[in-house]
């Protein structure tokens, strides 16, 4: 059970970095492919 809440947690961290990636990066208007290309994007 230790576990799952965990793996719950860090789920829940990911989602939010992706989250805040989007609203204040602009990351969900750029598909990049490749890390050179995200990294020049942000």
């Amino acid at each position: 059970m230790e576990e799952l809440v965990s793996w719950a947690q860090l789920r829940w961290c990911v989602e939010q970095f992706h989250r805040d990636v989007k609203q204040n990066l602009g990351a969900d208007e750029f598909q990049g492919r490749t890390w050179k290309g995200v990294h020049h994007h942000l």
